[in-house]
């Protein structure tokens, strides 16, 4: 094999891992600008500057940004599906577990730990998905307590009552549990407000008994347990 053979051979070769340089630059380049426009399309639409920039760099490495922008609307939408599908399986999983009542953030941990979702899972993509799950007629709720947002996924027609927000929002800011002598002292309810309430929560799993010898039944969140 003479050097002008084994020369061409080293040129091609080199040209080759150029060109797949190239490809796999422009691939993540691509990749960044679909995450950016999925995640900003307000920005895109509405804001001159921002539309402006995203059009000048996609052209500047030869994508259409018409259509890459439709096709981040797509990728966001089969994603807020897959979120969807993925919080009603951990709805169903946990039901035994917390009654049906689970919060939002415990939903985000769970999801992210998720291989097939490539992106990060947020609150407010959670909070999106919702709107799908009632269409589905699953009678999914989301509340907010002491500004923390938690999502209802129960089979009972009745909806979560004041009373019931009441004894969450003492339990968050107590440390996960109430006591009927916490209800009747610090918020004025008599004995058969605070036991219906609580035994309405117990039968539907939304509070856990602990029956300490000596002291006042503790009645438990269980996220908080």
């Amino acid at each position: 094999m003479d050097d002008k053979y084994r020369f061409a051979e080293l040129g091609k070769s080199l040209h080759q891992q150029h060109a797949d340089q190239l490809s796999t630059q422009l691939a993540v380049f691509r990749s960044a600008l679909l995450n950016f426009a999925r995640e900003h399309p307000d920005d895109i639409i509405n804001d001159d500057e921002s539309r402006a920039k995203f059009t000048q760099v996609c052209t500047s490495i030869g994508i259409d940004p018409l259509e890459l922008f439709m096709q981040s609307r797509r990728s966001k939408e089969e994603f807020r599906i897959s979120v969807a599908v993925r919080v009603v399986e951990i709805c169903n999983d946990t039901r035994a577990v917390n009654g049906g009542l689970i919060p939002i953030k415990e939903l985000v941990s769970i999801l992210q730990q998720n291989p097939d979702f490539e992106a990060v899972v947020t609150e407010n993509d959670v909070l999106e998905s919702v709107p799908l799950l009632n269409g589905l007629g699953k009678g999914y709720d989301t509340f907010t307590i002491n500004g923390k947002s938690w999502l209802k996924s129960v089979s009972m027609s009745e909806s979560i009552s004041n009373d019931h927000k009441t004894i969450y929002e003492a339990c968050e800011f107590i440390g996960g549990y109430i006591t009927m002598r916490i209800l009747q002292d610090n918020y004025g309810w008599d004995k058969v407000r605070a036991r219906s309430a609580i035994d309405d929560m117990i039968m539907h799993g939304f509070l856990w008994v602990d029956n300490c010898a000596g002291q006042d039944t503790m009645y438990w969140v269980p996220s908080a347990s």
